[in-house]
């Protein structure tokens, strides 16, 4: 069995290392290199990766509210990595969360690269994602650095009679539709060539938030919450649009809306 790994670091230094580390180790394989933490979302998204090797902290969203974005589900195993944080490393140690502190030896490496291969094989694993779960319910969401740098701001939509210009903040939500995304703006609706991953990352997270696994909503558009079947709920949108709120998104959407779960 291969382990496919994403490596998430805004250092290149840092993200040659580990990648040269697991080049020693056989039966492992790199799938993607990160620089922020939106595109360290849209790689999970997209490679469904065994390991992740996570910075704590990265322009556009920390490691931490990346995996809040990721549904309970469909996170990988995670070996974080921090210079050094006075609020992450205790909590890593109290719920025997993985970490290596930079600069970290070969040996330190092996021994969390050993132990995270077993929970990738093992029924322990459930056990690690109860402890994942109770760090991140414990970390304040970020606020300030949720910014993407160079966020996409508009889309150029290719049409019939040339191109038209959409506005990112005319865009009321997002549907995942094979490989194209439709932009839902008022009663317009236009098609791009994308995957709802690779616009999720480059849009501002401030304005937007994935709600489901093929949905992204303007969150000034979301109305109201109402309940649904099976944990799930539905957002109304301010035009009357209903959107299911699946329960893996449930969270960081009340997060966002500075709501208690």
């Amino acid at each position: 069995m291969t382990l496919r790994a994403v490596i998430a670091d805004d250092e290149a230094p840092a993200r040659q290392r580990i990648s040269g580390l697991l080049d020693r180790y056989p039966g492992h394989c790199v799938v993607a290199q990160c620089v922020s933490g939106p595109e360290a979302l849209a790689a999970v998204h997209r490679e469904r990766p065994d390991l992740l090797f996570l910075d704590v902290q990265m322009p556009g969203m920390n490691g931490l509210d990346v995996l809040r974005a990721v549904a309970p589900e469909e996170r990988p195993i995670v070996i974080f990595t921090t210079a050094y944080d006075e609020y992450a490393l205790p909590a890593f140690e109290e719920q025997a969360i993985d970490y290596l502190l930079k600069p970290f030896t070969d040996d330190r490496f092996a021994e969390a690269l050993g132990r995270a291969e077993r929970m990738v094989r093992s029924e322990e694993a459930v056990a690690w994602q109860a402890r994942l779960r109770a760090v991140l319910g414990g970390w304040p969401a970020a606020r300030d650095d949720m910014a993407v740098p160079f966020a996409l701001d508009r889309f150029a939509v290719k049409q019939a009679d040339g191109v038209t210009i959409v506005p990112a903040s005319a865009v009321d939500w997002i549907e995942a539709a094979r490989d194209y995304v439709k932009l839902h703006a008022g009663r317009e609706v236009f098609v791009v060539r994308a995957t709802v991953a690779a616009i999720e990352a480059r849009l501002d997270p401030r304005e937007f938030i994935r709600i489901h696994r093929s949905t992204v909503v303007r969150v000034d558009r979301i109305r109201e919450l109402q309940p649904y079947f099976h944990g799930d709920q539905v957002a109304m949108l301010t035009d009357g649009t209903k959107l299911r709120v699946s329960r893996g998104y449930r969270q960081a959407l009340y997060r966002r809306l500075g709501m208690e779960a």
